[in-house]
């Protein structure tokens, strides 16, 4: 059972079509790695995933018993936590908010997580105080507490040092780990992601090119998805 399917999607916004007939589903255990040039619409279709945008036409499905949503874990490139909360409370924050834990213990869980990645005496600052690797780690930990099945992270390695990316793909390892899960990344570079995706997904002119994985890419001819390979 697929995890997230998008069936012959439109996205249009401004008087544009951002996506065109986009289909692929997103099967449990895929690390599905969305590339393309900057304005391609690798942002909307992160959003539409997240059920943040709703498609112009067709339909996006997560198909659990009942219809119900599965949980998703929304992992923004940048923002997406508040100022006024300190780091602790913004990880506790979806816990709190969907009444999963009341407030001491979810902040605990917090503090818990936050340590286990090299942040324990990070937790009480506030975003402002912490650099980009922090907030990279916090906006991850915050997902993890949700414990969703579906993933997905706007460029996560985007501006960290090397030892936050290690960190990052270490830790998306432990996420996706065991049965049932699965995410979408997307990124303007390819680099960090020939050995980790499964499959990759080309977003070119509103429309969608899929590659079942890292040899299918390599030997493609295409010299736009050889730009990315160089």
């Amino acid at each position: 059972m697929s995890l997230l399917s998008f069936q012959d999607v439109y996205f249009r916004e401004g008087g544009k079509t951002h996506l065109e007939g986009v289909s692929f589903a997103l099967e449990p255990g895929e690390r599905l790695v969305a590339f393309g040039r900057s304005g391609s619409g690798k942002h909307f279709l992160l959003q539409l995933a997240a059920g943040i945008l709703m498609p112009t036409k067709g339909r996006i499905e997560p198909p659990a018993p009942g219809g119900e949503a599965l949980p998703v874990g929304w992992i923004p490139n940048e923002g997406g936590l508040l100022n006024n909360l300190t780091l602790v409370e913004n990880v506790a924050l979806p816990l709190v908010y969907h009444g999963l834990l009341e407030r001491s213990r979810a902040e605990q869980a917090a503090r818990d997580v936050l340590a286990g990645w090299g942040l324990k005496n990070e937790g009480e600052r506030r975003p402002a105080a912490v650099g980009i690797s922090a907030l990279r780690m916090v906006q991850l930990a915050r997902a993890k507490l949700v414990r969703p099945a579906v993933y997905l992270l706007a460029d996560p390695l985007e501006d960290v040092d090397a030892a936050t990316a290690r960190l990052v793909r270490r830790v998306l390892g432990e996420l996706l780990s065991g049965e049932g899960r699965g995410c979408i990344v997307t990124t303007g570079s390819l680099a960090s992601y020939l050995d980790w995706g499964t499959r990759f997904l080309f977003l070119r002119g509103a429309t969608l090119s899929i590659f079942k994985g890292k040899e299918s890419l390599l030997s493609s001819a295409d010299a736009e998805v050889r730009e990315f390979l160089e």
